[in-house]
């Protein structure tokens, strides 16, 4: 519980330090609120926090947690709060199976660790060749697709870097 305490109070520090910067909060607080899906957490739990985060600020200040201070960050939690409900519910739309179990979550780090030893364009390649294997017309949706030798091509070699990066960042 304390291990847990010190990270929640460690990410609205985070979010605090960063209130001219909310762009550069949004990813972190998006990545945390996924690996919550996997821990069953519910929309409700950030409401409660937010009340407890609340309350443990109105007595650590005392006097000074004024109501405009105390309005203040009512705000910020429910920047928080918002964030990660919503990034937490595209998840939930997105799969209809419920969340990732923590066996689940390893097992897909561990065989994406794998994959990616081969290197992201051999991977990033061999997805583009399989795309176009299944789905021929795929390849006109891609400014690369007049290319002569297509599967040597610098665009789709840079392409399939960032399409398997991507994944890599959230798998990781």
């Amino acid at each position: 519980l304390k291990s847990h305490g010190k990270k929640v109070v460690s990410t609205v520090g985070v979010a605090v330090a960063k209130l001219d910067a909310l762009e550069k909060v949004v990813p972190v607080l998006q990545d945390l609120a996924l690996r919550h899906v996997g821990y069953g957490t519910k929309p409700e739990h950030y409401d409660l926090v937010g009340k407890a985060l609340l309350k443990t600020l109105g007595d650590a200040l005392g006097a000074s947690f004024k109501p405009e201070v105390e309005a203040a960050w009512t705000k910020v939690y429910g920047i928080i709060s918002k964030t990660m409900v919503d990034a937490a519910s595209q998840v939930k739309a997105a799969d209809p199976n419920g969340p990732l179990t923590e066996a689940e979550v390893k097992m897909v780090q561990d065989t994406w660790s794998t994959a990616a030893a081969l290197g992201v364009e051999t991977v990033g390649v061999a997805l583009f060749k399989n795309i176009f294997e299944m789905e021929p017309g795929a390849v006109e949706l891609f400014s690369f697709k007049a290319e002569e030798d297509l599967y040597n091509s610098p665009k789709l070699k840079s392409h399939g870097k960032k399409v398997v990066s991507t994944v890599g960042v959230a798998v990781a």
